[in-house]
């Protein structure tokens, strides 16, 4: 589970987003790394999501049931990323 602030930083959360960032990184070179009939590794990056620890943060937040939805999914159909942002995904 990662965040969208791994890929569009908050300018007061330097440590938060350098931390997604890494965790970003990290999992991109995972799949680089290991064999994916070994080991799938799948990035979760949502926008804020609506928790008792984002009260009174954003407007636009996503539902944990969404997110656990969206997880679900990729586990199914074998994604890689998941971007549950307001911006489109980076191309690579």
């Amino acid at each position: 589970m990662s965040s969208g602030l791994a890929l569009v930083p908050k300018y007061k959360s330097a440590v938060y987003c350098g931390t997604k960032g890494g965790l970003h990184i990290f999992s991109k070179a995972l799949r680089i790394q290991y064999d994916p009939q070994t080991l799938r590794v799948i990035e979760i990056l949502p926008t804020v999501v609506d928790t008792p620890m984002t009260a009174g943060r954003g407007r636009k937040k996503i539902s944990p049931e969404m997110v656990a939805k969206k997880t679900i999914d990729a586990i199914i159909n074998h994604k890689k990323e998941v971007y549950l942002l307001e911006l489109p995904p980076p191309t690579s």
